[in-house]
């Protein structure tokens, strides 16, 4: 399993979680709403990583990185899901100065 699948796996589960958590039929939140409660998380994670040493504050870190992204996961299930387009990939690399040999 590559570590891509695990952390999508692991994004899965923990959408799963906050679905038996707090039900399949809760409260719908707005983009806005999502994005103040993962500030909120990322937040946290922020003071832990600032107050803490590794590796005891980097699994800390990691758990709330996880709630996060199953977060804007279940934002784009009640908000709409807008794909990332592959034609925008050379105008990304010109913005950004990518080579083509480091890619």
């Amino acid at each position: 399993m590559t570590q891509t699948t695990e952390a999508l796996s692991a994004v899965r589960k923990e959408r799963e979680y906050q679905n038996r958590l707090w039900g399949m039929n809760c409260h719908t939140h707005t983009v806005s709403e999502w994005l103040l409660y993962m500030r909120d998380y990322l937040d946290e994670a922020a003071k832990i990583v600032s107050r803490e040493s590794s590796p005891v504050c980097d699994e800390k870190a990691l758990h709330i990185i996880r709630k996060i992204a199953a977060m804007g996961v279940c934002c784009m299930e009640q908000n709409g899901i807008f794909r990332r387009n592959i034609k925008d990939l050379e105008k990304s690399r010109e913005i950004h100065c990518i080579q083509e040999d480091r890619i």
